[in-house]
């Protein structure tokens, strides 16, 4: 008979420490890897937390805090969504994967681009329909893809260009397959009006309506980009495409306005040329321009330099009802090094603007100014990096910090782990907290022990 108690005890005491390590994970901080997304007039950045901070315009609601407004946010807001793994940004909206695989969006809805089955705009985060199991995201223009787990893709949003690669033109407010010729993708990439899509054997395939600037006009089907293997790495601008190869080359195919190429030239190019003197690449961002300006390409190198081709500085004023001219501009044909920024371990760009985010987890910021293009009227192309500032307006936004909080809006009193950076207390991950002998399952576990001794020693 003691025999029996002493293990029906043992019992008990494991499930209860199995309650206690269970508690233990419940409390455990999320976490995740930080990064960066530029839409066309507003950034978005993914802090390690999982939290969503947005700046810049907010005409349709795409800094998903639940506003919008025709003014310009100049410090980070939080977006009401958490436990996110990555985000991406197009024109005027914003997307966001959660941990759980589902597929998250806000903003202008023009075309279905936000995947809830409706054209209406939201001012905070909305599930795609139909999405599960989802690894990767990408935005374009008006226009959204994902990647799921099994390799397949899906898009939804504006097709009027083919985007959606489901053999169409015609848009969908709820995801759609892209067709059945494409599988075992690994990367996607969206540019305003184009889809690219990287293969597990290094391949790249490629749909939408290119107009004049790729090889495959008119393409609403996945077609193979010629001439191109071994990439590891995609990126999709408005009339020019990008890939990274597993040697640390960049190869870019398309326009070439303002040399956005690469190869030292502006002749348009329908088959992938080489970026000039650049290697030991390990990341690349490409995106389209302003009014009439090709766009720029970034790329971040091994040792965290930062390099830029194409357009580089661009001051814009009003022609009248809204439309802009360039009256004056530079750029560059062959990549140069932005020699403001080192220690770099993340790159983004989008139309108008690129970021960085350095080695303490501080983001860096180049290109159009929003605010004096809406508030003063004319669009300057700021070639000095500068760091975002925090929420609260003290010091740098950081993207690597978790806890304690510095005081960012929507936060709480940091009462777990998820929002414990964005008020004003830390989150806790211990399993025998302060005052650990309060909680009920510590109580059973001291006595179940003391228990079990009890009966097998006497």
């Amino acid at each position: 008979m003691k025999r029996f108690c002493s293990i029906l005890l043992a019992l008990c005491f494991v499930a209860s420490f199995s309650s206690v390590v269970a508690a233990a994970s419940a409390s455990a901080p999320f976490t995740t890897t930080p990064m960066m997304a530029a839409g066309t007039r507003h950034t978005v950045a993914l802090r390690a937390d999982g939290t969503v901070w947005s700046w810049g315009l907010n005409w349709h609601g795409q800094l998903g805090n639940g506003t919008s407004g025709r003014g310009v946010q100049t410090t980070p807001v939080r977006a009401l969504i958490d436990n996110v793994t990555a985000i991406t940004a197009g024109s005027d909206f914003t997307m966001a994967l959660r941990a759980d695989g589902t597929v998250w969006a806000w903003g202008s809805n023009g075309g279905g681009r936000l995947g809830d089955g409706t054209t209406t705009s939201r001012h905070i985060p909305v599930q795609v329909q139909g999405l599960s199991n989802v690894t990767a995201i990408a935005a374009g223009g008006v226009h959204s893809v994902a990647l799921r787990e099994d390799g397949t893709v899906w898009a939804w949003g504006g097709n009027g260009r083919g985007q959606l690669g489901n053999g169409t033109s015609t848009n969908a407010a709820t995801p759609t397959p892209v067709q059945a010729n494409i599988s075992n993708v690994t990367a996607i990439a969206a540019g305003h009006s184009r889809t690219m899509a990287l293969r597990a054997d290094g391949t790249v395939a490629t749909w939408n309506s290119v107009e004049r600037h790729w090889e495959n006009l008119f393409s609403t089907t996945p077609v193979q980009a010629k001439d191109l293997e071994n990439v590891t790495a995609i990126s999709a601008g408005d009339d020019h495409a990008a890939a990274l190869r597993a040697d640390g080359t960049v190869w870019s195919w398309g326009a070439n306005f303002q040399g956005i190429l690469g190869n030292g030239t502006q002749n348009y190019s329908a088959v992938p040329v080489q970026a000039e003197t650049l290697n030991n690449v390990t990341a690349i961002a490409v995106s389209g321009g302003f009014y009439g300006s090709g766009g720029h390409s970034v790329a971040l190198r091994n040792d965290g330099s930062v390099w830029i081709w194409g357009i580089y500085e661009v001051v814009i004023a009003p022609a009248g009802d809204d439309a802009f001219s360039q009256y004056d501009g530079r750029f560059y044909t062959s990549p140069v090094q932005l020699t403001a920024l080192s220690n770099i371990i993340a790159i983004a760009a989008g139309r108008g603007q690129a970021l960085a985010m350095d080695d303490d987890g501080y983001v860096w910021v180049w290109g159009a100014d929003f605010e004096a293009s809406y508030d003063i009227g004319t669009i300057v192309w700021d070639t000095n990096p500068a760091r975002i500032s925090a929420p609260d307006g003290g010091g740098y936004l950081n993207l690597l910090v978790t806890t304690p909080g510095n005081g960012g809006n929507n936060g709480n009193n940091g009462n777990n782990g998820n929002n414990g950076n964005n008020g004003n207390g830390a989150a806790q991950n211990t399993i025998f907290s302060t005052g650990w002998a309060s909680t009920w399952y510590n109580w059973i576990l001291f006595f179940v022990f003391f228990g079990w001794i009890w009966m097998w020693f006497f």
